[in-house]
């Protein structure tokens, strides 16, 4: 198994860098519960940053899931 995660010194904001090939993203971590095994299950605030320069604000709980699209890609549409 391939580990595509990337460990920040202590003081930084961020805490993780993700990589996801399987969706071709990065997730930067700034507050997370884990940093084991599969960032899928992790709760916490991330920004993902795809390479067309979309980048979403998430936010995770037990209870709540949040979507924030801070900037559209190059290619997305404007939502109407």
């Amino acid at each position: 198994m391939t580990m595509n995660n990337v460990w920040l010194q202590p003081g930084t904001r961020a805490h993780m860098l993700v990589y996801r090939p399987h969706t071709n993203t990065w997730q930067v971590w700034f507050a997370t519960n884990n940093r084991s095994n599969d960032s899928d299950t992790w709760l916490g605030t991330y920004m993902e940053v795809y390479p067309c320069g979309r980048c979403e604000q998430h936010y995770r709980s037990e209870t709540d899931i949040r979507c924030i699209t801070v900037r559209e890609g190059d290619n997305d549409e404007p939502s109407k």
